[in-house]
């Protein structure tokens, strides 16, 4: 679902059964020039996508499976490969998605509902909505390095064309234009 080279080192995640919700959930660490798994990560239920920091931390986005468990995200070490703190959020119901950061490597996204931005030396899941949603179905997430603006899909029905909106990083509406159907990915 996810990949990462780093340091000669490939992140995979493993989701385990898409619709079973049971499976692996987990991160392996695959050694790209002998081409071995090196290590695995357990990881919360249900992770969907991951980002490096600039303090070489990886960060995984769990959204913890359909009202299962309440999601997390995760920071890991890389030198030891653990866990080193988890951050809850507060209502089962969520379903965060789509973690992405910025240039500098000190700014996460996601969306939950809404576009969220938190630092990666914040002690505390970030509660501040970046995007507020306003009757829109965030679909997909994309941070542009140069201008630091922030891009969204909106699949709206999921029948009809969708929309990718475009906001400076401060979250100020600059722009939309229409897509095909159920546009997600912005990269």
């Amino acid at each position: 679902e996810s990949l990462i080279i780093h340091n000669y080192k490939l992140y995979a995640i493993d989701r385990g059964g898409y619709l079973s919700n049971a499976g692996n959930n987990k991160i392996y660490v695959i050694d790209i020039v002998s081409n071995t798994i090196m290590d695995s990560i357990a990881v919360s239920l249900d992770p969907n996508s991951m980002q490096i920091d600039k303090y070489n931390k990886l960060w995984v986005l769990c959204s913890g499976g359909i009202n299962i468990v309440k999601p997390n995200l995760l920071r890991i070490d890389l030198n030891s490969n653990s866990i080193e703190k988890t951050f809850t959020f507060t209502d089962i119901s969520m379903s965060p998605t789509h973690l992405k950061i910025n240039r500098d490597g000190e700014e996460l996204f996601f969306i939950n509902n809404s576009v969220y931005k938190m630092n990666v030396m914040d002690s505390v899941l970030s509660t501040t909505e970046i995007i507020k949603n306003n009757m829109s179905t965030f679909y997909g997430l994309g941070i542009d390095n140069t201008t630091k603006d922030i891009y969204t899909t909106d699949a709206l029905d999921y029948i009809q064309i969708g929309v990718v909106r475009h906001f400076n990083e401060r979250g100020t509406l600059l722009k939309s234009f229409n897509t095909g159907i159920i546009p997600q990915f912005v990269n």
